[in-house]
């Protein structure tokens, strides 16, 4: 899994990406998930990353017409293609990209959940409380339940 930063004038957004290829540009998503860049330098397509094994990651070049720039200032000429190793930055018309590698098990799964799961319900509703005894203001578990 890889650790997307993308940071623009109007865009400051982390998020992870969990594999397949993933585009950026200020198109519309077509067949490959993208994220859209709100920065008007960057092209409808520019770029594609692709995690491959071994933390490094396959970088395309979308444009028609601009060089994708790296961050120790070499450039991926358009329709060029790389592999490089992570971590990766990147500049894309005025936005930088941002990816490191993030083993599997560094998210604790777990610790993502918000509420308890709902009870088992294929035996009915019997020995469940009605509604009006939860109270003014029940808690969110006592409403999943």
């Amino acid at each position: 899994m890889i650790s997307i930063q993308i940071s623009n004038k109007k865009q400051n957004q982390r998020f992870e990406h969990s594999g397949g290829p993933i585009e950026f540009g200020r198109g519309a998503r077509r067949t490959v998930e993208r994220f859209v860049l709100q920065d008007i330098f960057a092209s409808r397509d520019h770029v594609r990353l692709e995690e491959l094994p071994g933390e490094r990651v396959r970088v395309e070049n979308l444009s028609l017409k601009q060089e994708v720039t790296f961050g120790d200032g070499k450039t991926l000429p358009t329709g060029g293609s790389k592999e490089v190793e992570l971590p990766l930055r990147l500049t894309v018309g005025q936005t930088n990209v941002e990816v490191e590698w993030v083993p599997e098990d560094a998210i604790e799964k777990e610790t993502l959940r918000v509420i308890e799961p709902p009870l088992d319900m294929s035996a009915g509703l019997t020995g469940l409380p009605p509604l009006g005894e939860l109270g003014e203001e029940p808690t969110a578990t006592g409403l999943a339940h």
